[in-house]
């Protein structure tokens, strides 16, 4: 097992410590550019006009960033197409089942639950119509319990499931849950 999970990629673990990284940057900055000022005795109120165009710099690097991020990796995209889909063609007072719940509800205004991680297809199942669930959503996110709980309950009824929205690629896929039969 490796020491970091491949699922924790990106730069979010650095966002705490940022503030912290810029200062630190700009005080080293400030102090080379006074050493090198004292040695080649050039104007020290040059640090000022070093410090404006470092931000500068930055500042067009965010822009070029936010141009470069507009658009969602593909299970992303499908993930959000669903819940664009959702807000639109579903009642308010819907029930949704989607492994990241707060996202969702948030993305589409409506109520989302988790589902347990319970491995016995039966148990799930009972505990959806227990809850009331109208849909499941099952995105190609790379999470593994969707994987290990969830797709084994839908395969263990897939007569209870029928799909009301897809995204063919990446697959994503809203199931309404239907009622049990007599």
């Amino acid at each position: 097992m490796p020491f970091w999970p491949k699922l924790w990629t990106g730069l979010r673990f650095l966002v705490p410590v940022l503030p912290l990284l810029v200062v630190l940057f700009f005080d080293g900055s400030l102090r080379l550019w006074g050493t090198l000022a004292e040695r080649a005795r050039i104007w020290k109120r040059g640090g000022a006009i070093l410090v404006a165009l470092w931000i500068i710099l930055g500042l067009k690097n965010q822009v070029e960033l936010a141009r470069g991020v507009r658009a969602y990796p593909p299970v992303w995209d499908a993930y959000f197409r669903a819940a664009a889909w959702i807000r639109q063609y579903t009642k308010p007072d819907d029930l949704i089942v989607d492994r990241k719940a707060a996202l969702l509800a948030y993305a589409t205004d409506r109520r989302v639950v988790s589902f347990p991680r319970e491995s016995d297809p039966k148990r799930m199942l009972a505990w959806m119509e227990k809850e009331g669930v109208d849909y499941v959503l099952v995105p190609e996110i790379p999470y593994d319990d969707i994987q290990r709980y969830l797709i084994p309950a839908i395969s263990a009824e897939q007569r209870r499931f029928y799909p009301a929205f897809e995204v063919e690629e990446p697959y994503t896929v809203l199931l309404c849950l239907l009622p049990a039969p007599p």
